[in-house]
């Protein structure tokens, strides 16, 4: 007789497991939970940040605070205020500023409508 063989299906694995959810874009580097308790959000927009080098292993490593931060218009670019980030720990000298103001990217048509409220 023959001999029936029981295979056993494994499950699918991730892509990459080693892989960080913030640089996948499976999570957000950073939320302002406490903006949503304390003023009235009529709009959510998505938007970049340009970081410099230690910025962005300490973002990932979860060092980035919001608590504090505003954007704010000036001449036509969005620049992101009082938001920290933490040094990196394996940083040198030339290791980044936590507070120093930062540039947001966004769509031109965004930074229009976001122009027209502040307009209002």
């Amino acid at each position: 007789m023959a001999r029936q063989t029981h295979h056993q299906v494994k499950p699918a694995k991730p892509k990459n497991p080693k892989r960080d959810p913030v640089a996948s874009g499976e999570r957000d580097a950073s939320v302002n939970r406490s903006a949503g308790h304390n003023y009235f959000l009529s709009d959510k927009f998505e938007a970049g940040v340009v970081l410099r080098g230690t910025e962005v292993k300490s973002v990932r490593q979860g060092l980035a605070n919001l608590k504090d931060a505003y954007g704010l218009v000036k001449d036509g670019e969005l620049w992101l205020l009082n938001a920290h980030i933490g040094p990196y720990e394996h940083g040198n000298i030339f290791n980044h500023e936590p507070l120093r103001t930062r540039k947001l990217l966004v769509h031109k048509d965004e930074l229009g409508k976001l122009m027209g409220k502040i307009q209002q």
